[in-house]
């Protein structure tokens, strides 16, 4: 969808302008645009998009998820939960392109996450150290493709050299002030470079 704005429009249109436009499905303003070469969803809170998801019907109805950004009123009620409220919009999100006939979902992951004190973390390194698998990969079966899935089994191997143990009982905090000396550690300094897939067929 941001492909349709005019330059001198960019985000001042996405500010909530299509809020009101957008049809509720659930539990979600949901707006979607279809045309001969893709379909593109977005699911809003009052401000900004929540979720934007562009299937492109040339490309062998892969669909590429652009956009995720937690806010509680990515629901209508205003009131989502932070960690499972974003997991349940990310499934409804896959299973409504699955149903307009996506075949696969791409993305990168450059999730961050807001620590108590402010500090910002990657989610999916955090995530990485401690379980040994990304949060796109524990909760919604995504895997890494193109020509950096041999870095990421290299920092497989890696990670197990570490002190597991003591990672998982580390805070958000922990993770956002040692971030830097954790990447060069288990060597995933690219993760937000790294390509992922899930398969939806």
């Amino acid at each position: 969808m941001l492909k349709r704005l005019g330059k001198d429009e960019q985000w001042a249109r996405y500010r909530g302008g299509w809020y009101n436009d957008a049809v509720t499905i659930g539990k979600y303003k949901v707006q979607m645009y279809e045309d001969d070469n893709d379909v593109d969803m977005t699911i809003w809170n009052p401000d900004r998009p929540c979720v934007v998801i562009v299937l492109d019907k040339k490309l062998d109805m892969t669909a590429t998820m652009n956009v995720v950004n937690y806010d509680k009123r990515c629901t209508t009620d205003g009131e989502m939960k932070r960690g499972s409220g974003t997991v349940d919009m990310i499934h409804f999100a896959i299973e409504t392109m699955k149903i307009h006939g996506a075949k696969r979902i791409h993305l990168t992951d450059e999730s961050v996450i807001i620590c108590e004190n402010g500090k910002k973390v990657l989610l999916g390194l955090m995530y990485f150290i401690k379980y040994g698998m990304t949060w796109y990969e524990k909760y919604f079966g995504f895997y890494p493709i193109g020509d950096r899935v041999s870095d990421y089994e290299d920092a497989k191997k890696k990670r197990l050299t570490m002190d597991i143990a003591f990672l998982q009982q580390q805070s958000c905090e922990y993770f956002a002030g040692h971030q830097k000396e954790l990447e060069k550690q288990v060597g995933l300094a690219g993760l937000p470079y790294i390509a992922w897939e899930k398969n939806l067929e």
